[in-house]
């Protein structure tokens, strides 16, 4: 009993980690990366993303998210485009039992009935919340790249059309991908039962599915030109193929003595929801 209501707590103070981006996860990157591409080295990044940046819900819940980005550039014809890929790292916040404590109500969205009823984790709501996570870190990035632009490097990458008509053009300039593989098994470290740890294994599935979330960024002018706003599409394609049994984690997934503190989970599909909500 001791160990399942660990099991229901996990995300309260939460780590996700990718361990050494191998496997299924180098696959999912190399299928969905263009041949011919330029691509730079993984570079980690640690942000603070409050709460309320991502859904009005969410409050002033300080999320510190880790994760790997790299940039890519390809010429296909005459079109040359930057994009980024993204690999989620770690991602972990405070928990406290109090209603008015800052990530009261974000811990309630992901585990309902949280601190009373510990009915263990929405996978639905977590997948969603990364949902609004990957794209958000998309745009910090997509803002970033835009800043560093000259006036005239911006018009040349812009939108189609001018404000109010502006659309993606043909050549997209500027595009971000989360790519990770879709079927993970899980396992839960509850050596310190106030900081429970979450790592994900990448399963060798057969076939491999892959979970892409892709933006495409232009920035949008009106006819003087001047700057009016960004114009962003954003698309989701998953691929779960096969996912069943153990992964990479089985039998490895021990902490403390004989394992009594930690939790193993087979292998199953975790892909972001961009559904609005």
């Amino acid at each position: 009993m001791k160990q399942l209501s660990f099991l229901f707590i996990f995300m309260f103070f939460i780590t996700l980690s990718l361990p050494q981006f191998v496997n299924a996860q180098e696959d999912c990157v190399a299928m969905n990366t263009p041949p011919g591409a330029n691509c730079g080295s993984w570079v980690t990044h640690g942000v603070t993303v409050i709460g309320n940046q991502l859904h009005s819900s969410f409050g002033l819940c300080n999320i510190y998210v880790s994760y790997q980005s790299r940039t890519c550039t390809i010429t296909e014809g005459e079109c040359t485009r930057t994009f980024e890929q993204f690999q989620l790292g770690t991602i972990d916040w405070s928990w406290d039992e109090d209603p008015l404590s800052p990530c009261y109500y974000f811990t309630q969205y992901l585990m309902p009935g949280y601190p009373d009823d510990f009915a263990g984790i929405d996978k639905n709501q977590f997948e969603k919340f990364l949902g609004k996570l990957m794209p958000h870190l998309m745009d910090v990035h997509f803002m970033n790249y835009f800043q560093s632009l000259s006036d005239i490097e911006r018009l040349a990458i812009k939108c189609d059309g001018s404000n109010p008509n502006c659309e993606m053009p043909t050549c997209a300039p500027y595009e971000a991908s989360y790519i990770s593989s879709s079927c993970k098994d899980i396992c839960y470290n509850f050596e310190n039962p106030d900081h429970p740890v979450l790592t994900f294994g990448d399963c060798n599935a057969t076939p491999q599915g892959c979970c892409i979330l892709t933006a495409t960024y232009c920035p949008c002018f009106d006819s003087t030109p001047a700057y009016s706003g960004i114009i962003k599409e954003l698309n989701l394609t998953v691929n779960q193929g096969g996912c069943a049994g153990n992964g990479p984690l089985y039998g490895t997934c021990y902490y403390g003595t004989g394992g009594e503190d930690s939790i193993y989970e087979p292998c199953q599909t975790i892909c972001p929801n961009i559904e609005e909500w």
